[in-house]
């Protein structure tokens, strides 16, 4: 019997080895691979817009597309000895046409955060480790009421933003070609009888940005039972995708 009791203890033993509630556990890949940056890395990218336009003969739905190209030509060093990088963003109507330059954006990524300016304004777009269900403010740099213009309409965009990581490792297949670990990024999730924001981002470690959808829409038909595309009065619905990384 004692060597019965010896035995099982020492089985109980190893089951909970290592499970000291007080040991702190170190990640040891962050995920930094899912924000890449490196000098002369480039991604192509295609953007369809919806863009829904008030008028006095009704909502007018005008659609573009457009490709843009994203390369980090050059960094520097801040005045706190932070590395950032230069993206060069250019766009063409179509594959065949020229590329025209048209903004010079910056990202640096921190040992914490992956942060993003574009159009002066600056994003956190991941924190690091990459886990699922972290939840953050985004837009921390930016004022809550946002206002922009879009079709001569002014819009709240930012409104009940909160980043979510909501999955930090699955399978994704984009334009036939599947990415085998992705970070899912939920930037905005709310919907009352005049206004909805939806978006989300989708990263693929080694890569970065594969995918992007955001929903920005408002209206005055309170009808919960229309889909929003139907009854949006103002606002846009945009869908980029990765074609190309080098």
């Amino acid at each position: 019997m004692r060597i019965l009791l010896l035995g099982c203890s020492l089985i109980l033993s190893s089951l909970f080895w290592g499970c000291n509630p007080n040991e702190v556990i170190e990640i040891t890949d962050k995920g930094y691979d899912f924000f890449p940056l490196e000098v002369g890395s480039t991604w192509v990218y295609e953007i369809d817009s919806i863009i829904y336009d008030p008028t006095n003969r009704g909502v007018v739905i005008d659609t573009n597309y457009i490709q843009v190209r994203e390369t980090i030509t050059d960094s520097y060093l801040d005045s706190e000895g932070q590395e950032i990088f230069i993206l060069e963003r250019a766009e063409r109507l179509k594959e065949n046409d020229a590329w025209r330059i048209k903004e010079v954006w910056t990202s640096y990524n921190t040992a914490r955060e992956a942060i993003r300016t574009e159009e002066n304004l600056s994003f956190i777009k991941l924190l690091f480790p990459i886990q699922a269900r972290q939840v953050w403010d985004s837009k921390v740099n930016i004022a809550d009421k946002f206002i922009i213009s879009i079709a001569g309409e002014t819009v709240d965009i930012f409104k009940n933003w909160n980043s979510e990581i909501i999955n930090s490792d699955t399978l994704l297949t984009l334009n036939n070609k599947t990415y085998n670990q992705v970070a899912i990024v939920s930037l905005a999730d709310s919907e009352n009888l005049i206004e909805y924001r939806w978006g989300r981002e989708y990263y693929a470690k080694g890569i970065g940005l594969i995918y992007k959808e955001l929903r920005v829409l408002d209206t005055q038909k309170i009808d919960p039972t229309t889909a929003w595309e139907e009854k949006a009065e103002k606002g846009f619905i945009v869908k980029q995708r990765l074609l190309s990384y080098n």
